[in-house]
């Protein structure tokens, strides 16, 4: 019951981290918490923080144009999760850096 404790309670951290957007924080948080009681449940929001901070530092590539670096971070956050937003960010920089070079 303690450990199931501490397990929330550390997972909870994680969340609170990540919704203010402090990925690396909030990443230790889980894997603090998957120390305590590896889950699907914590391995999956791993993955998720994981997959935010790499579009984060995509999005950030993108505003100071540098489309090769976010390319890379992309193809990374692909790998974890493809989504819509994914494309869309390719897009972005497809259009903005005059190139069509996706993945």
């Amino acid at each position: 019951l303690v450990q199931l404790e501490r397990y929330l309670a550390t997972m909870a951290a994680g969340d609170e981290l990540q919704e203010k957007s402090k990925f690396a924080e909030a990443r230790r948080e889980y894997q603090r918490a998957k120390e305590i009681l590896d889950t699907d449940e914590i391995r999956k929001r791993i993955a998720d923080i994981e997959f935010n901070s790499l579009v984060a530092q995509a999005r950030h590539m993108i505003s100071i144009e540098q489309w090769d670096s976010a390319r890379a971070l992309l193809r990374t956050a692909a790998r974890i999760k493809d989504t819509e937003l994914i494309r869309e960010l390719f897009e972005q920089i497809t259009e903005r850096s005059g190139t069509d070079e996706e993945q």
